[in-house]
């Protein structure tokens, strides 16, 4: 307004020319003031003016990412914050610089809260200030006595010991010897080199009990027990007084938390150190060691000689197969020459005999030509010449040069005589067959001979296809277990069923006989069961034991039921008629003839 003011009076003093009214004001520009108010006010006014020079972009990106981790901690401000040399150490008062808080307790470093508790307690009872002669000078320091000032040092002593954390700081900073033994100098003991500095160093162990070196005498389980403990060693060890930032001087979270992991990241080179110097310790001491060297020695002498025995076992196994394959070589190569030998002299004996058997059927026959006067069978001496070996048909040439004129008679007798044996041989070999077919069949007929479930079967529809009180029941059924290839005699059937009856009817024993069993309701007339194909019974007999009974009745079978009726029907029309014989075997009987017949026919 006032400048507006005035410039209105200045016009109305113009005295120049007139013209038109001309109006005149001024602009006002104000600048505005920001301040600090966040993360906010970081991500838009300062991030940007953060410098990246000097940096790589991979560099750059990481610590973008490690700010935005710690909640927005990337202010400039706190990078530029002055380091303090003592940032994690654990801070004494005046009254306690200096002082060995564990000689003020009269305690060890090694002591446990209960001796820690004890020692103080009698401490302060003699200390405490009720407790002074008050007649006694008193030295005063900062108003304090002295008897004042030391029992105030053992209240601060205690404050920190008694604290589990406050006590591991303090530990922690105290004068520690931290070297490692790198060897043993000629005429050192290794135990009493080591066991100081196990012992010494077994204090920053949070595993307790800590297993000691022991001696000489140690058993090995206990030494080796022993330096596992050390290589997987955990350490209590605090290293907070090399920290980079003092904790308190946080003014508030993120700041503190920034703080927090600059601090850890510089610590972890102390941490990474001290289990690098504790895992030297103990490779050095093992390595060193004279329990451990003797015990790898004679591990190695028993690995060796393992080693050893195993090559030994397994040159042993094979000397043994090769002494096993050259035996068995050996055996097959004896055993081979002996058959060649056995196979030429036996080609040789046969050859001989063949020889010999050719001259004397030569000889035969030049006799017969020169004496037989064409009196002599020729089909017949073949035959003869064939049968008989070459003593036999040597004999009979000694005979015929002996008596010339009756050579065909000797021969035609030596020919007859052979063909009468030979009758007599087929005649005995026939007797024999048919006693051991009547002895079978005698045997089959023994009363109380086992019941096969296929004979069973036929006898549980035999019993069905003639119920009780048909005329001649029991010699149906005996007949119809005949036709079937079973013999049994009419008592045999009878006792069968009384005995599978057990006192009840007869009427209804097949059925019960076949639920029984778990045998088939009904089978067909000339079949037989799955049982029954898998195994023949025990009267069926080949194709070539017929009685010439039966073998009469077949060819009646064939002539009454030409084959122009077709072949199931024709063939159990045949069977009905061959007594014992049922249509397979009939069939047999019939391809087995016709065979014989082809084969005589060819010679």
């Amino acid at each position: 307004q006032e400048c507006l003011s005035a410039a209105m009076l200045a016009i109305e003093d113009w005295d120049g020319p007139s013209f038109d009214p001309l109006v005149l004001h001024g602009l006002l520009t104000r600048t505005r003031r920001l301040e600090n108010a966040g993360r906010n006010f970081f991500e838009k006014h300062e991030r940007p003016t953060i410098t990246t020079k000097g940096k790589k972009k991979s560099e750059t990106k990481k610590d973008e990412d490690d700010d935005n981790d710690d909640g927005g901690a990337g202010d400039p401000a706190w990078g530029r914050k002055k380091r303090s040399k003592a940032a994690g150490k654990l801070t004494l008062s005046d009254l306690l610089d200096g002082e060995d808080l564990y000689a003020l307790l009269g305690v060890s470093v090694s002591a446990s809260q209960d001796q820690l508790k004890k020692s103080y307690r009698k401490m302060v009872l003699q200390h405490h200030p009720d407790k002074q002669n008050p007649g006694e000078a008193k030295q005063e320091t900062k108003g304090l006595s002295g008897e004042d000032i030391e029992f105030v040092k053992l209240q601060e002593a205690y404050e920190i010991l008694s604290d589990a954390d406050k006590r591991r700081r303090y530990d922690s900073s105290l004068d520690f010897d931290d070297d490692i033994p790198e060897g043993l100098e000629d005429g050192e003991d290794f135990f009493t080199v080591f066991a100081p500095v196990f012992e010494r160093n077994s204090m920053w162990s949070t595993k307790r009990p800590v297993p000691e070196l022991g001696d000489a005498n140690t058993p090995i389980e206990k030494v080796q027990k022993f330096y596992a403990f050390w290589f997987a060693f955990e350490s209590w060890r605090d290293f907070s007084q090399h920290a980079e930032y003092d904790l308190e001087d946080a003014q508030f979270r993120e700041e503190r938390r920034w703080m927090e992991k600059q601090n850890a990241k510089a610590l972890k080179k102390y941490v990474n150190a001290e289990n690098a110097r504790i895992l030297k310790l103990a490779e050095t001491a093992e390595k060193l060691d004279p329990r451990m060297r003797a015990f790898r020695e004679e591990e190695a002498r028993k690995k060796q000689e393992a080693r050893d025995r195993k090559a030994a076992e397994a040159q042993a196994r094979r000397r043994e197969e090769e002494e096993r394959i050259r035996a068995k070589k050996e055996a097959e190569e004896a055993e081979r020459a002996r058959k060649e030998a056995e196979e030429a002299a036996e080609k040789e004996r046969l050859r001989q005999e063949k020889q010999a058997r050719k001259d004397a059927r030569l000889r035969l026959r030049g006799l017969v030509k020169a004496h037989g006067d064409g009196n002599v069978n020729e089909i017949a001496l073949d035959d003869y010449l064939q049968a008989m070996d070459a003593d036999a048909v040597s004999a009979l040439c000694d005979r015929c040069d002996k008596e010339k004129k009756k050579t065909a008679d000797l021969i035609n007798g030596a020919v007859q005589q052979w063909k009468e044996q030979e009758e007599e041989k087929r005649r005995l070999a026939r007797e024999k067959a048919e006693a051991q077919k009547a002895k079978a069949k005698s045997q089959s007929k023994v009363k109380g001979a086992e019941w096969t479930k296929d004979e069973l079967s036929l006898f549980a529809q035999a019993m069905k296809k003639f119920p009780g009180g048909q005329a001649a029941r029991w010699r149906c059924v005996r007949d119809f277990l005949a036709q079937k290839g079973f013999e049994r005699e009419v008592e045999e059937c009878l006792a069968k069923a009384k005995e599978l009856a057990g006192g009840k009817s007869l009427q209804a024993l097949g059925s019960e006989i076949e639920a029984a069993n778990g045998l088939p309701d009904k089978a067909k007339p000339g079949t037989f069961s799955p049982a029954a194909r898998e195994a023949k019974p025990a009267a069926e007999a080949g194709p070539e034991d017929w009685t010439p009974e039966q073998q009469k009745q077949l060819e009646a079978g064939l002539a009454k039921y030409p084959a122009t009726i077709p072949a199931n029907e024709r063939w159990s029309k045949i069977a009905e008629e061959v007594q014992g014989k049922t249509k397979k075997e009939c069939v047999a009987r019939f391809k087995w003839v016709r065979e014989q017949l082809q084969k005589q026919q060819g010679k």
